[in-house]
């Protein structure tokens, strides 16, 4: 299973020198000092979410197929138009990663997204740009075994036809090492 930082440099790998206006500005960090005249307009990327969702037990193991949460941020200057620029790049973003076979069919379901517009006029920078919002979810599930003594000696049974006699009885055994 991939992480969010392994999503990162994927993303990162993908759009390296593919887009024009940004060339190599391509950074795995979201906190990231960009001269505006000389390094914008720039792409930061960062991780700001993970969620396991529903764990899935067979054999002794958890299984967890993680959601992630990738900020994809394209910083421009901050002058008319930054919007139009901003939105060009976003644009070709998705283009790259979402014509891709071999990107997006490493998820289930098909990854979404969200774009939201920014300006940001705090420090001594201002710059300003969008934020793509990428949800993603592995195909690959996570598995952990378990931490700590295992059940023994517990008895489950099942009552399928509703008549109180059960139909199915297990026990667990002390598994072997």
């Amino acid at each position: 299973m991939a992480t969010r930082a392994d999503h990162l440099d994927d993303i990162k790998d993908r759009l390296l020198g593919k887009i024009a206006q940004v060339n190599q500005r391509v950074y795995v960090s979201r906190v990231k000092t960009l001269d505006p005249a000389k390094h914008l307009p720039a792409i930061c990327l960062y991780g700001p979410a993970e969620r396991s969702g529903q764990a899935l037990v067979t054999g002794g193991h958890a299984q967890f197929r993680p959601t992630h949460t990738l900020a994809i941020e394209v910083r421009v200057q901050e002058a008319d138009g930054f919007d139009v620029l901003a939105g060009e790049i976003v644009g070709q973003i998705l283009t790259i990663l979402f014509t891709d076979p071999a990107w997006t069919t490493r998820f289930k379901p098909h990854p979404t997204y969200e774009v939201k517009q920014f300006l940001d006029r705090r420090g001594e920078q201002s710059f300003c740009g969008e934020v793509l919002t990428l949800t993603v979810e592995d195909k690959r599930p996570t598995a952990w075994s378990p931490v700590g003594p295992a059940l023994t000696g517990v008895t489950g049974q099942a009552d399928l036809d509703g008549d109180g006699e059960p139909e199915l009885t297990t026990t667990a055994e002390t598994p072997s090492p």
